[in-house]
C-alpha cells in the first residue's frame, strides 16, 4: 500500500532530522490532533465513494462542539450528546434530501450547507466565545487516555474498524461502492440508489457530530469559528489514503494511514518551526503530486 511506505518514509526523515520526533510524547501528541479531522475524514470517504462530496462536515462539526457545550448545564452530558448526535444526522439527512430530490452537484449543496451554519454558529454565540459547564467526564472524553493511547484516537480507531465493517461486509457499503461505481447500473441492479445516498450523507452528519462532539470537549468552550480549516486536511487524508474521487472505490485503512500521514507532516513542520505559508505550499505541493502519480499510475497502458 503506497500510502503506508509514505508513512514509513516520512516516520523515518522525522527521526533523522528532528530527534524531538520520534518519541512516544510527541507520538501520543499525533496521534491526539489527528483524531477529531481522523473521524471527518471517515465521513468524507464514504460520501467520495459514492461520487460526492461533503463539505459541510466542518460546520456541522463546529455547530455540533457549540451546542454540546451549551447544553451541558441545562440537560446534562449524556442528554447534550444525543441532541447533538440527532443534529448531525439532520444534517445529514437535509443534505441528502436535497441531493436526491433536485439532482444538484452535492458541491453546491453542500456548500450551502457549510455557509448556512457557520452562520447559525455565529447566529448563538454572537461571534463570541461562549464558556460551558466543566464536567471531569466530558473534558476527559478529548483529554483523557488510555494507557499510552490518547482517547480520542481510540475513537477514531473504533470508527475506522465500524466504517471498515460497514464497506465490505454489510449490504449498505456493498450499495455504496455500486453506487459510486456505476449509478444507473446499480439502479437496474435493484439498488435503491437514492436511499442510499440518503443514508451516506446522514451517517457523515452523525461522522460530524462525532468529531463535534471531540473537539467540544477539547476546546470546553463554544467556539463560533471552531473546525475551520479541517476541510482541507480532511481531503487531503482521503486522498492520500487512496480514495478515488471519481467514486467507486477506497478504504478506510487507506483514509487511517492518510490521516496519519497529514499529522506526521503537520507535526513536523511544527517541529522544525517552518512558516504557514511554507506548510501550506509544500503541502499543497504534496497532494497534487499524489493525485498526478495516482493518476499515471491507474491510466490504461
Amino acid at each position: 500500500m503506497p500510502a503506508l511506505w509514505l508513512w514509513i518514509i516520512l516516520l523515518a526523515a522525522g527521526s533523522i532530522l528532528s530527534p524531538d520526533f520520534f518519541t512516544p510524547r510527541n507520538l501520543a501528541n499525533v496521534a491526539r490532533q489527528v483524531s477529531i479531522e481522523g473521524v471527518l475524514a471517515v465521513a468524507m470517504t464514504l460520501v467520495i465513494i459514492t461520487k460526492g462530496i461533503d463539505l459541510s462536515i466542518e460546520s456541522v462539526a463546529a455547530l455540533c462542539s457549540m451546542l454540546v457545550v451549551l447544553l451541558l448545564d441545562p440537560i446534562g452530558m449524556l442528554g447534550a450528546i444525543l441532541v447533538v448526535l440527532l443534529v448531525g444526522l439532520t444534517a445529514g439527512f437535509i443534505n441528502g434530501i436535497i441531493l436526491v430530490r433536485t439532482g444538484a452537484s452535492p458541491i453546491i449543496i453542500t456548500l450551502g450547507t457549510w455557509i448556512a451554519l457557520r452562520g447559525l454558529c455565529l447566529v448563538i454565540t454572537g461571534g463570541r466565545l461562549e464558556p460551558g459547564e466543566y464536567i471531569p467526564a466530558f473534558s476527559s472524553i478529548a483529554n483523557g487516555s488510555l494507557g499510552p493511547f490518547p482517547s480520542p484516537f481510540l475513537v477514531l480507531c473504533i470508527t475506522v474498524v465500524l466504517g471498515h465493517v460497514l464497506l465490505m461486509w454489510l449490504p449498505l457499503g456493498r450499495s455504496l461502492l455500486a453506487v459510486g461505481g456505476n449509478e444507473e447500473a446499480a439502479h437496474l441492479a435493484g439498488i435503491p440508489v437514492k436511499k442510499t445516498l440518503v443514508i451516506t450523507y446522514m451517517l457523515s452528519g452523525l461522522l460530524a457530530a462525532v468529531a463535534g462532539i471531540l473537539l467540544g470537549s477539547r476546546l470546553e468552550v463554544a467556539q463560533p469559528l471552531a473546525a475551520e480549516g479541517f476541510l482541507l486536511n480532511v481531503v487531503a487524508a482521503v486522498v492520500l489514503g487512496g480514495t478515488r474521487l471519481e467514486g467507486g472505490s477506497g478504504t478506510l485503512f487507506g483514509t487511517f494511514l492518510g490521516v496519519l500521514i497529514v499529522g506526521t507532516i503537520r507535526n513536523f513542520f511544527n517541529i522544525q518551526g517552518i512558516p504557514l505559508e511554507y506548510q501550506q505550499l509544500i503541502f499543497g505541493t504534496i497532494i497534487l503530486t499524489t493525485i498526478v502519480v495516482a493518476r499515471v499510475f491507474r491510466s490504461p497502458k
